[in-house]
């Protein structure tokens, strides 16, 4: 249940699995798996597309842009940025498209935060 963040302070997820050398992480943004996050002050429902990647639909009336701060609204933790948002002028909703600024290839290890998480 301890939360798995990056260098930057983004988290990725949280461990599901301890071992003596290496431990599993349960991603944040896994395919299907949901998540309350606050974008702009709106609390929505993040659904992860895998990949560090996730889609959220917005109030329309709450303008995004590229950039723009998602944190987890249960730890206040950064869990990634807007990487894209999409509307159109009959929807109620924006789609918005988020994404951890951290390219996964480049990601050798994460933090360990103890004893804070209930992400689960």
């Amino acid at each position: 249940g301890d939360l798995a963040m990056t260098n930057e302070g983004f988290v990725l997820g949280t461990l599901s699995e301890v071992g003596k050398t290496n431990s599993t992480v349960t991603a944040l943004f896994a395919p299907g798996r949901t998540v309350d996050v606050r974008i702009k002050g709106a609390v929505v429902q993040a659904v992860g597309r895998g990949g560090f990647n996730a889609k959220a639909e917005v109030p329309r009336e709450i303008e995004t842009v590229i950039g723009d701060a998602v944190v987890s609204s249960e730890t206040g933790r950064p869990v990634g940025v807007v990487g894209a948002s999409e509307t159109s002028s009959a929807a109620a909703y924006a789609d918005v498209f988020i994404r951890v600024p951290v390219e996964s290839s480049q990601l050798t290890f994460v933090y360990v935060v103890p004893g804070i998480s209930t992400l689960e």
